[in-house]
């Protein structure tokens, strides 16, 4: 569900868009447009299941969807006019429902957890008192007796227990955000700088218990419950908090879940077309021309091998929304999308997890599948799962009869963690950035490898040695460059985990390079040619040219060889 707000009020006689509500029923009583997913509350009714989790990155419409979802089992059936479900159901059962957003539980600690919790609950028992129904031990509304203090857990089973027997229906339970006090601690100040310290600490492991206890209530009171919904942006803590919930059933990769949340190319060119014209319009920007762009800018989130990839909602709704603007023409004049996913907040851990060098971006995942049900423990992060999870990388596959690869989503999340990568040097070490880009665009274009290698030899010896301490860092470093690259057309850049450092189609010819680290430039010229990296290039009617470059420290000073050689040319 990824029901979208597209008001029908009008600035300068543009359709404005607002991508950013979260409550179902305001969404529909204020007469927007609403693209009808409620097709995917039929399929949960049929799967007969009691447990569903279901994970998706940051901005990706989950906050609505557990909204529509609480507003149905309200039974609320007027906000539903016109979908889907209302024409599945004749009728919708009202049950008691509790909706919490895990956001608000922000304790760095187990006491300032199990004090958070308690909160979250109290304003639960003080809800259900103004709706006539008081289910607080002393009868008082409170939480607990003034001479007993309650655990969060208890007061949680107490409140299942009392509310089933007031109501005399079992109760909906719907957890938004449920690893937030996780993903939070994670990217935490004084955490972040160094994650394998987690380890060592008893933060991460006191919010993890109080979150077990919390959180097995819910596998306790299995009777006094008729529906559970849980959403997060990760997987990593099923194992550790849901430990005894052996019947959750997870529907993130699920085949016939995958468009729950963002959107589909047949929703942009059908109920949104007229928003997207409107846009294009005002922004003067040729109609076949922005629906591609858009496309490789926010589209590609692919949760299941043979569906069809979604866009991210919030970053196509806001687009748009820039879009009509009145003064939106100036901001769009060069083509270029604006970077909205980024700009909401980032989980820069990942970046700094990636900066660290014991993480190689080729040997991530040999199994994309895999990398798509990964599950791990919070107190050793797993770098791979965790990019999958948070919306950088997604399952890729353009036609059935491919393989199945791990890549990043789209340009969008692929530049905004390039850059952050870049950012850490060139930041702090004042490495010549935009200049030392353009100087490897124009030695690639016009093969001059001598060049190429010298602008790349100042970017890396101008990173102190301690950062580049082995090859994983410097193929970061190099990949991280390569896809900050600015082609003009018809030139591509492609660069993708299992593949070459860098590889750069220009309209006459194609370059792969590969970096080594303290190895041989013969070497990476063998890794080209081993791992077929230019195979995919062969026979497209020009030359394809294989780079190796050297980097190496000797006696302190650095040191960048190269090489090349045609690995393919035309007959």
């Amino acid at each position: 569900m990824d029901p979208t707000y597209l008001p029908l009020e009008t600035r300068h006689g543009l359709a404005h868009i607002q991508s950013d509500r979260a409550d179902f029923r305001d969404l529909r009583t204020t007469k927007g447009l609403y693209v009808d997913k409620t097709g995917y509350i039929v399929r949960m009714r049929h799967l007969r299941r009691k447990y569903l989790l279901l994970a998706r990155p940051r901005r990706f419409g989950k906050s609505l969807l557990v909204s529509s979802l609480r507003y149905f089992f309200l039974g609320h059936r007027d906000l539903f006019a016109g979908t889907a479900l209302a024409q599945e159901l004749d009728e919708f059962a009202v049950y008691p429902v509790i909706h919490w957003t895990m956001t608000e539980v922000q304790g760095q600690n187990g006491p300032e957890v199990q004090e958070d919790l308690l909160a979250l609950l109290q304003r639960e028992y003080h809800y259900w008192q103004t709706q006539n129904i008081d289910l607080s031990p002393a009868q008082d509304g409170t939480i607990v007796h003034a001479s007993s203090p309650k655990t969060p857990a208890a007061a949680f089973r107490h409140l299942l227990a009392c509310l089933h027997q007031a109501c005399g229906r079992p109760v909906v339970v719907l957890i938004d955000e449920y690893d937030a006090p996780i993903t939070d601690l994670l990217g935490a100040d004084g955490i972040q700088d160094s994650v394998l310290a987690l380890s060592a600490g008893s933060d991460m492991s006191g919010v993890l218990h109080e979150l077990r206890q919390f959180y097995r209530v819910l596998k306790d009171r299995e009777h006094n419950l008729h529906f559970v919904f849980i959403t997060g942006i990760s997987r990593f803590a099923r194992v550790n908090l849901f430990s005894s919930l052996h019947n959750l059933t997870d529907i993130s990769f699920h085949a016939d879940f995958t468009g729950i949340c963002g959107f589909t190319d047949t929703e942009l060119d059908g109920v949104l077309a007229p928003y997207l014209e409107l846009a294009a319009r005002n922004a003067r920007w040729p109609l076949p021309d922005l629906r591609g762009a858009l496309q490789d800018q926010y589209n590609g989130y692919q949760f299941s091998p043979g569906t069809p990839p979604v866009y991210n909602p919030y970053s196509l709704l806001g687009c748009l929304s820039e879009m009509y603007e009145s003064q939106a023409d100036w901001k769009f004049h060069r083509r270029r999308l604006p970077s909205i996913w980024s700009e909401s907040g980032n989980p820069d851990f990942l970046i700094r997890m990636m900066q660290s060098g014991d993480h190689d971006l080729n040997a991530l995942f040999p199994d994309p599948q895999r990398a798509l049900r990964a599950t791990y423990d919070p107190m050793q992060p797993n770098l791979g799962a965790l990019l999958v999870q948070t919306g950088y990388f997604t399952l890729k596959q353009e036609t059935p009869d491919q393989e199945p690869r791990l890549d990043f989503a789209n340009r969008e999340v692929r530049d905004d963690f390039s850059q952050q990568l870049l950012d850490l040097y060139r930041i702090r070490y004042q490495v010549r950035y935009r200049e030392d880009l353009d100087l490897m665009y124009r030695t690639l274009a016009q093969q001059d490898y001598r060049a190429f290698r010298q602008v790349v030899h100042r970017v890396f010896a101008g990173i102190p040695y301690d950062l580049l301490r082995n090859e994983s860092a410097c193929h970061a470093v190099l990949m991280a460059l390569g896809y900050q690259i600015r082609l003009p057309a018809p030139a591509e850049v492609h660069v993708r985990g299992g593949r070459a450092d860098m590889a750069l189609r220009f309209p006459d010819h194609v370059c792969v390079v590969e970096l080594k680290y303290h190895g041989s430039v013969e070497g990476a010229l063998q890794q080209i040619r081993e791992r077929g990296y230019a195979d995919a290039e062969v026979g497209r009617g020009y030359p394809v040219i294989g780079v190796g470059l050297n980097f190496t420290h000797r006696e302190s000073v650095p040191v960048t060889e190269i090489g090349w050689e045609t690995l393919y040319a035309p007959s």
